[in-house]
């Protein structure tokens, strides 16, 4: 993963409430796009939430404590690739979000 997102959004409106775009790369080659996110609930405090893409030809697969969260297999050069339809939301309800402003 490159050591810094490479492009950080603050919300126009809805519940997100900041986000972000980091790239896993292979060397220099992003691999997978992750979208991470900071959503406002009605139940209370902001959940983080992450969406995946990728744009690669080979089987990509996102690990979390040693389990599968995400995976697009190879290409397939078909309308119904995953490629096409780029991310699929990923909620991570149990990590709550920092109240520390900085916590990032």
């Amino acid at each position: 993963m490159l050591p810094r997102s490479i492009y950080r959004y603050e919300p126009v409106e809805g519940t997100i409430l900041d986000g972000e775009v980091y790239a896993l790369v292979n060397g220099t080659n992003p691999e997978i796009l992750l979208l991470i996110e900071a959503h406002q609930t009605a139940q209370g405090p902001a959940q983080w939430k992450v969406s995946f893409g990728t744009l690669a030809g080979a089987k990509c697969v996102v690990l979390l404590d040693e389990q599968e969260i995400w995976t697009c297999e190879r290409d397939t050069g078909t309308s119904t690739d995953p490629r096409k339809f780029l991310v699929r939301e990923v909620p991570i309800p149990e990590h709550p979000v920092s109240d520390d402003s900085n916590g990032r």
